[in-house]
């Protein structure tokens, strides 16, 4: 039994570290392309003219109301979809035998929807921000908090032990 206990804390710590490091990765990389865009974005407006900064703000304007609308058509399918879940558990709750199975079953792929659903608008919801160099100082400063945060939860989960076995 002591062997099989060590064997759950070895593999509980090494899947806590592999997902913390693909987590500080992946805001590692988002940082990286988030730094390359702000760059970007100061270097155009550095050489741009007046004329040509009304121009992109306007543009940048026509973009943004119609990334707006299709967030919220976006907002409108996530808020459905959650609905729909919980009208699914209601059924999942009422539901016996085989009957609940199936529910159980279509209670999962609606869940999955919602995600999928949730996802979408998160994207959409960044290609929003990171049009103007505020939204990307935003999206950046946004994004270092949380690497902060990890390495907050990182430190705390090496302070984690199993119990001794008796």
């Amino acid at each position: 039994m002591v062997r099989r206990l060590e064997d759950v804390k070895s593999n509980g710590e090494t899947w806590l570290k592999d997902n913390i490091k693909v987590a500080e990765d992946a805001y590692d990389t988002e940082i990286k392309k988030l730094r390359a865009i702000e760059k970007e974005l100061v270097d155009e407006d550095r050489r741009s003219t007046q004329a040509q900064k009304d121009t992109k703000a306007n543009q940048i304007k026509t973009l943004q109301d119609k990334l707006n609308r299709e967030y919220k058509q976006l907002k409108k399918r996530v808020d459905d979809a959650e609905q729909e879940v919980e009208d699914q558990k209601d059924r999942v709750e009422a539901a016996t035998g085989r009957k609940r199975e199936a529910e159980v079953r279509q209670l999962e792929r609606r869940e999955k929807d919602a995600y999928d659903a949730l996802v979408q608008m998160n994207l959409k919801g960044r290609e929003f921000n990171v049009l103007t160099l505020q939204g990307v100082r935003f999206e950046l400063k946004s994004s270092q908090d949380e690497l902060d945060i990890l390495a907050k939860f990182k430190t705390a989960s090496r302070a984690l032990k199993m119990p001794k076995s008796v």
